[in-house]
């Protein structure tokens, strides 16, 4: 990435990563909201191979003897990474978008991804 994103504000750095994860067809475009066209150096990955990450994108608190989140009414959660990042996303209602930087090792988590004002950030060091 050309940006340092923790010099950027949550909700910029959130919206930045969002838009090299899903590129704009147009110009009224939202990653994760009305586009899930990921960008073409993304390729699909199996959720556990970040096992670490669902527990950010699903707030959960109970895990079994073998390590495993689990998540309430159990929705598909869509996996994607590139060299760089890591982006996980599911719709219970409204869309939950997690993309992990991982040369920065910081989450950014949008629990209601039609907005673009409601990024979180976390620190996984």
């Amino acid at each position: 990435m050309n940006i340092k994103l923790l010099d950027l504000d949550i909700n910029s750095a959130g919206e930045y990563l969002r838009n090299i994860v899903f590129p704009k067809q147009r110009e009224d475009d939202r990653g994760c909201y009305s586009t899930f066209k990921v960008a073409n150096n993304f390729k699909e990955c199996d959720k556990n191979k970040y096992k670490f990450l669902l527990y950010y994108l699903n707030e959960c608190d109970y895990v079994d003897n073998d390590d495993n989140y689990f998540i309430d009414d159990n929705p598909h959660i869509y996996s994607y990474e590139s060299d760089e990042l890591v982006c996980m996303w599911y719709w219970d209602g409204d869309g939950v978008l997690l993309i992990y930087s991982k040369s920065d090792n910081v989450i950014y988590l949008n629990r209601d991804c039609k907005k673009d004002y409601t990024w979180k950030r976390y620190s996984t060091i």
